[in-house]
Order: structure tokens, then C-alpha cells, then sequence
């Protein structure tokens, strides 16, 4: 390794000394509070780190390269990750197969995935007209929940219920409806 462990800062020292110590990936980002490994390799990316897969550790990046947030690529992550550091594979490899299409793919995958989420915001609507009081009886841990909500997300109760309501009528047959009354 070209730098020594004096010259760096932080969570980068001690990743690159467990690395040395012969500990895998997965456990030296479970021990310094990453969520994965992923996690852990996009930080070493940002501070300018790069996977050298020769010595199974990181080392700094050359100068002119420009770092950004993107995942190190997906034969850098296996590479990381084989517990005995080989870092070899047979060109026939399944995984390796499967690694390279979900990489040629991200952009239409992460489409697809996000598609399934929950949106980010919630949906607002604008609804004319008079208001009125409805009184609804319901279990005590379903207001807890809508209390416990309406704080969280800085929302009121009457705007869940009709978010709830409208998207209830969307769902269940009412469309035109639902239309009309937003106008």
C-alpha cells in the first residue's frame, strides 16, 4: 500500500487496517455501523478510495479520477466481498452473468423498483366546496396510528382521512367520481 495508516483519517483507517487484519467486507461494515458493504464501499469511493483487488484493500484514487457517489462496479463488490479474497471467477459464472446484466440494466430496474415504493409525498388534494363533521367510531389503535401519523408527518387528521377516502374510491370503483368532486 502506497500510503500509510497515519496519513488517513477516521472510519477510512480503520477499514483499511481490518482489511489488513483479514476480515471480509460484510463484517468490517457490520462493525463500524454501515448498513452493508455497499454502504461502506460508496464511503471509501467518496473520500477517494478505490478497491485494489491485488491486495484485497483499498487504496487512495489516482489524482485526475473524479469521485462521485455511484456503487464501485459489480466485479469491485464481489471482489471485496469472497471471504478467502480471491477475487476469481470462471467467465461461465452464473453470478457473474446476473451481476453484469442487473449492472447494464440499473437505470430500467431502479424504474421498475421505485414504481413499488411508497411515494415519498403524499398526495395533496384540493377539494371544493363545504365542509362538514362526520363522527366515525373506530379501534383505539387505529387512532393511535392515525394520531402518532398526523404528528410524524406534520399532517392533519382530516387531511389523512380524505387522502384515504379519495384513494379508497380510486381503488375500489369510483374514478369518475373522484374526478368530478376535484374537478
Amino acid at each position: 500500500m502506497a500510503q500509510t495508516l497515519s496519513s488517513l483519517n477516521g472510519k477510512e483507517i480503520q477499514i483499511i487496517a481490518m482489511f489488513q487484519q483479514g476480515l471480509d467486507a460484510k463484517d468490517i461494515a457490520k462493525r463500524l455501523q454501515f448498513a452493508d458493504y455497499r454502504q461502506m464501499a460508496n464511503y471509501m469511493k467518496m473520500k477517494g478510495y478505490v478497491w485494489d483487488s491485488e491486495n484485497k484493500n483499498y487504496e487512495m484514487a489516482p489524482a485526475a479520477a473524479p469521485i462521485s457517489e455511484q456503487e464501485l462496479p459489480a466485479q469491485e463488490l464481489r471482489s471485496a466481498l469472497e471471504p478467502n479474497g480471491s477475487g476469481t471467477e470462471e467467465p461461465g459464472d452464473p453470478d457473474s452473468n446476473i451481476l453484469l446484466f442487473l449492472e447494464t440494466h440499473k437505470k430500467a430496474l431502479m424504474d421498475l423498483l421505485s414504481a413499488h415504493l411508497p411515494p415519498s409525498q403524499l398526495p395533496r388534494y384540493v377539494i371544493p366546496g363545504v365542509y362538514t363533521t362526520k363522527s366515525v367510531y373506530m379501534n383505539h389503535n387505529i387512532d393511535l396510528l392515525i394520531r402518532e401519523f398526523s404528528e410524524e408527518k406534520n399532517i392533519s387528521q382530516r387531511d389523512i382521512f380524505e387522502i384515504a377516502l379519495i384513494d379508497f374510491f380510486k381503488k375500489y370503483g369510483y374514478q369518475e367520481q373522484v374526478k368530478l368532486i376535484l374537478g
